[in-house]
């Protein structure tokens, strides 16, 4: 469905997220207790989360648009080297190679910090593409 968008973006905020990506971004963000973890993003700086959830909710938005946002789906199941390859082909029409890079980017953090078991280099290498 590439090549469908004329460049005019929008993005999701977080109360719109799918329920499952809203409760593992909690999770990732949220501070450990005495004898609790704490999320992978927890210690991240305000403006960073505020950067990360409009980046993901450019992610979230084109899905949606696309009929593709499942909302069953973890952000590691929807991050596959195809979806990510579509989605630079739609973004890179009217933004900038390092506006598209740092949104790739940003899905592989949420992926990173939600499925800290995922293998993400694909997807970091997936912005040089």
């Amino acid at each position: 469905m590439s090549g469908n968008f004329s460049g005019s973006f929008s993005s999701l905020k977080v109360h719109d997220w799918p329920e499952r990506d809203r409760k593992l971004w909690q999770d990732a963000r949220t501070q450990g207790g005495f004898l609790d973890d704490s999320g992978l993003a927890a210690d991240w700086r305000p403006s960073t989360v505020v950067t990360t959830e409009y980046r993901y909710g450019t992610f979230l938005w084109w899905l949606r648009e696309r009929g593709s946002l499942d909302a069953n789906a973890t952000p590691e199941a929807r991050a596959t080297i195809e979806t990510i390859r579509a989605f630079i082909g739609d973004y890179s029409q009217g933004h900038a190679t390092s506006s598209v890079a740092d949104v790739v980017r940003t899905v592989a953090d949420i992926v990173r910090v939600t499925a800290p078991e995922a293998d993400v280099e694909l997807l970091y290498g997936a912005r040089d593409e």
